[in-house]
């Protein structure tokens, strides 16, 4: 798509495929594949001067290029952390490791301990 610029310059909005392709080869030319969105935008936007592309854009198509498995890997650790225990289900808990413990100490004695008859 092209648009007129205030300046009359033509500037273009490029196909996702064609930003995802560009966000690749700066990546690439970089070195660094964890770089940050801003910026690959500013090196896209300095490498293609007539785009108009926003950050946004830019990682929409940087985060459709990844393979499933590092976005669901991604996402694994944006998870929430686990969810807090009540007062009463930590209550609970305890109680359940206490008496736990105590039957198999209990049983461990009765093994060890004669009884006199």
């Amino acid at each position: 798509r092209i648009d007129m610029a205030d300046d009359d310059a033509r500037t273009m909005v490029p196909e996702m495929e064609d930003l995802a392709a560009a966000c690749t080869s700066v990546k690439e030319a970089a070195g660094n594949p964890e770089m940050g969105i801003p910026k690959v935008h500013k090196a896209v936007k300095e490498a293609n001067p007539t785009w108009k592309v926003s950050e946004d854009r830019v990682k929409k198509a940087i985060v459709s290029t990844r393979p499933a498995l590092e976005a669901g890997a991604e996402a694994e650790k944006k998870k929430a952390p686990p969810k807090k225990l009540s007062a009463h289900e930590e209550a609970k808990k305890k109680t359940d490791a206490a008496i736990a413990k105590k039957t198999a100490d209990n049983s461990f004695a009765r093994g060890r301990v004669k009884v006199a008859r």
